[in-house]
């Protein structure tokens, strides 16, 4: 009995092995699929068309042989994945390989898989269709290497119409090894895809956090938007972005080119120089088009432009001859500065004299050089200069002086009235009027940022009187009593005499 009860304890051991043993035998490879470069509402349904198969002469078979169809209907299906595979091999001979394989180009494989329905769709954990959100990526596991066949759809609307309509796409997850003994793969390497979107989005954005700007001041600028995806749906021949400028005028070399930095994909930075025409500039990435090598690849274009007016205006689009572009926007303001000058009692002061000073932050100083408004008290800054240049400025009647041009950056630099004459009865005041800015700039818009500067001017002190009628009664007084004294003098010695 006892050897029995041993005989079942090694049984159940062993089966509680086998068991435990089943998940791992059973355990599947996986590797994950993402496509990138979607919209935030994208969602993304796909569908295996090749897998592994050890039992044709190619490796692979097509898990649906519907699907061989899409790419030809009277062709083999072995040989179809044969001039598949050399898509990939080039003019490397494959092991098996038959004579005279003709690869299919890359029009040809795109107008097949198009042809392709999808039905399987990639859900999140609450089994709701995933969503690309802000990241713009769905991904997924796999469980077998081979092709898949990618759609993707969008629900963004600009209008009536859906702005983003995605091409077919194709991802491979690939293999290392065979497992010899299952002829299955040992392990599967992930795929990433690039969605091909006909729809190209455009952006610009420059290097002043906030908006504000001083005239004189040279921004960066940068472009971003992407090569489009060329197919019979979107067959187009070129691809351009052109710029245009006011308030601003672009930093060229000596020849008058405006000089370029331009990213595509992950290729280095290359410097393309360009025409400048009426404060517009065209970059022609036609040449980015061929063979789809750069599809959906990101464009970064980086430029120089030197601020010339109060507002700044920047618009960029793309134009391909066929689909219409976005247009983006970006604008930038000048900051206005207030003085106000005062006497005794708070008289408002006209007709003093200032000019505007600036101070680096290594305090070198520059003065305003500004243009003046219809008569006004009111002044815009075209450049610095020395102090002989600088522009007088006269308060009006309210003691008032305006300057338009100005930059909020009290970390690059800082403003300073300095009098240079003083209104009639009041002395000079030797202490500049610093300029401050509001302090609480959250919610504060660019294009109404204001500071403001203040002084007040002292009387002259009134000094004693050195003529006037009072001299004058005493001078005539004088002069009336010597008359009276030199006649009764006369008078006197004629009595005498006689």
């Amino acid at each position: 009995m006892s050897k029995v009860k041993r005989i079942l304890s090694v049984i159940m051991a062993m089966v509680m092995v086998l068991a435990m043993s089943v998940p791992t035998f059973a355990a599947e490879k996986s590797a994950t699929i993402k496509v990138t470069g979607l919209d935030k509402d994208a969602t993304v349904t796909y569908k295996q068309i090749i897998e592994p198969d050890d039992t044709t002469a190619t490796g692979w078979k097509f898990t649906d042989p519907n699907d061989a169809k899409a790419f030809d209907k009277n062709l083999d299906e072995q040989m179809i994945i044969w001039k598949l595979l050399k898509m990939k091999s080039g003019s490397t001979k494959m092991t098996n390989e038959p004579d005279n394989v003709k690869a299919y180009s890359a029009q040809e494989f795109a107008n097949a898989i198009a042809k392709i329905t999808t039905s399987t769709p990639v859900k999140d954990a609450n089994d709701q269709l995933q969503r690309a959100g802000e990241a713009g990526e769905i991904s997924w596991t796999v469980n077998k290497a081979g092709v898949y066949v990618v759609n993707a759809t969008s629900d963004y609307k600009v209008g009536n119409k859906v702005k983003y309509t995605y091409s077919t796409m194709a991802g491979y997850v690939s293999f290392d090894n065979y497992d010899k003994e299952t002829g299955l793969p040992e392990t599967l390497n992930n795929a990433t895809i690039t969605a091909k979107s006909s729809s190209i989005d455009i952006t610009k954005k420059n290097n002043e956090k906030d908006g504000v700007v001083e005239v004189g001041k040279v921004v960066e600028y940068t472009v971003e938007t992407k090569i489009p995806y060329v197919n019979d749906a979107n067959p187009i021949k070129r691809f351009e972005v052109t710029d245009v400028i006011s308030g601003a005028e672009y930093v060229t070399n000596q020849e008058g080119k405006l000089v370029l930095k331009v990213t595509v994909g992950t290729r280095a930075e290359t410097e393309e120089l360009v025409d400048v025409n009426n404060n517009s500039f065209t970059l022609d990435l036609t040449s980015y088009l061929a063979n789809n090598d750069h599809a959906n690849q990101s464009v970064v274009i980086k430029y120089s432009a030197k601020v010339t007016g109060t507002v700044v205006n920047n618009t960029v689009e793309w134009n391909d001859g066929k689909n219409e572009s976005q247009t983006a926007t970006d604008t930038l303001y000048t900051g206005t500065v207030t003085l106000t000058k005062t006497g005794e009692n708070g008289a408002k002061l006209e007709n003093a004299e200032f000019v505007l000073v600036r101070k680096d932050k290594d305090s070198s100083l520059k003065y305003a050089v500004a243009t003046q408004t219809n008569g006004k008290a009111e002044y815009t800054v075209n450049s610095w200069g020395a102090e002989k240049d600088a522009t007088i400025m006269k308060t009006d009647k309210n003691g008032n002086i305006v300057v338009k041009g100005l930059d909020d950056s009290t970390s690059e630099m800082t403003y300073e009235f300095k009098e240079t004459k003083a209104p009639e009865g009041y002395s000079i005041n030797e202490t500049n009027a610093d300029v401050t800015w509001d302090k609480d700039r959250e919610g504060l818009n660019a294009e109404t940022r204001t500071g403001a500067a203040a002084m007040t001017d002292t009387k002259l002190n009134t000094l004693p009187s050195t003529g006037g009628i009072g001299t004058t009664i005493f001078t005539i007084g004088g002069c009336a009593i010597m008359i009276v004294a030199a006649g009764l003098f006369f008078a006197t010695r004629r009595k005498t005499q006689k």
